[in-house]
């Protein structure tokens, strides 16, 4: 993070947007300074625990006993586990977090919402909320805008609001 003061400015700062893990490696340095807690933690503390999401984990030894599916790629006609699992410790702002299927549900749930988790518990105001999915820039890729980290498109006169993703086969 200290070394990303040496990176070069490619565009004009609010101009378009280009996705970039760094940005991510430095949101996950701020949450821990701010938050005086590891990354991991104040991920738990703030977001899984308040949406309920018990199923979502950064470390191995967290998923090994459960069910899970580790990545797989497929080159020509064959299918491989990709390794090494997981990521490394200081990418998990970046990608680093496993989750199930219902979990993610929620999460959506949460993001489709004004705020409140299920629980009724303000996380977020509605104008927060509003805020983070309203389009900022033009994206340079995807079309559309790039919100508070989600993309925001006009679909078919629907306004979608995504965030993809992959990390080592997910």
């Amino acid at each position: 993070v200290e070394r990303m003061v040496e990176l070069p400015q490619l565009t004009p700062l609010g101009s378009t947007f280009h996705y970039s893990n760094s940005s991510f490696y430095l949101l996950g340095r701020i949450i821990e300074v701010a938050t005086g807690q590891t990354y991991e933690a104040a991920t738990r503390d703030l977001v899984l625990a308040p949406l309920g999401m018990t199923n979502s984990f950064f470390f191995p030894h967290e998923v090994m006993l459960r069910r899970f599916a580790v990545g797989h790629v497929t080159v020509g006609d064959k299918t491989s586990v990709l390794e090494p699992w997981p990521i490394a410790r200081a990418a998990n702002a970046v990608g680093g977090l496993t989750s199930s299927a219902r979990d993610q549900l929620r999460y959506a749930r949460f993001q489709m919402g004004d705020g409140a988790a299920e629980s009724g518990e303000r996380l977020l105001s509605g104008a927060m909320m509003a805020e983070m999915q309203s389009p900022r820039v033009p994206i340079d890729t995807y079309g559309g805008w790039r919100g508070l980290s989600w993309i925001v498109r006009d679909v078919g006169g629907v306004k979608t609001v995504a965030h993809g993703g992959a990390t080592l086969g997910q």
